[in-house]
């Protein structure tokens, strides 16, 4: 039994491995400009953990926050929340109650997620962050690459009338096409319609 948990939780390794390597990725693009240009730590530290004034105490704790909340938001705008509430029902269906257990229907739900996602994230990869290590984009010029796969995914999955209804609630005046809906409506809306 040992030896199956062992081997389920190096399965489920790469995957988180793959995830917090993404995470490393984003937290990449947010550098200063002024310690990419300065190839690498620049000789005031100080500006470098706190650019624009920030003071370091204030720096980190944003930076421990971004670093709670970005596996949820990786998994929130992907798939995976839609393939784990229907693997969910399935074992509720089969009324085999706590087989198999939660463990194994996260991680299928994950090797699933990473399935479906491939194609996104490798026109993330060629459109924003192949060229930003190349230094052919600067980081807002890379992040806002890497939405657009994401949002286009993310738009083909969401239902019109819970955009609608985040939209009211921001109080935002209805939008004439895609481009004129916020992430911060996209997201949630997506949330739901999964």
């Amino acid at each position: 039994m040992r030896r199956i948990r062992n081997s389920l939780f190096g399965l489920l390794a790469t995957p988180l491995r793959t995830s917090f390597f993404l995470l490393l990725f984003c937290m990449f693009l947010t550098l200063p400009a002024t310690a990419q240009e300065a190839g690498g730590l620049p000789g005031d530290l100080q500006n470098f953990i706190a650019p624009e004034g920030i003071s370091t105490s204030l720096f980190i704790v944003f930076l421990i926050t971004v670093i709670a909340l970005a596996p949820s938001i990786l998994v929130m705008t992907t798939s995976f929340t839609r393939i784990i509430v229907v693997l969910g029902f399935l074992r509720q269906a089969l009324a085999t109650q706590q087989t198999p257990p939660n463990q194994v229907l996260v991680g299928l739900a994950l090797f699933l997620t990473f399935f479906i996602m491939t194609p996104t994230y490798l026109r993330v990869n060629d459109t924003a962050l192949q060229p930003y290590l190349r230094n052919e984009l600067e980081a807002q010029e890379a992040v806002d690459a890497a939405l657009v796969p994401i949002r286009e995914f993310m738009f083909k999955q969401t239902r019109p009338k819970d955009i609608k209804l985040f939209m009211d609630i921001a109080r935002r005046e209805r939008p004439n096409s895609e481009a004129d809906v916020p992430t911060t409506v996209l997201i949630p809306a997506f949330v739901i319609s999964e």
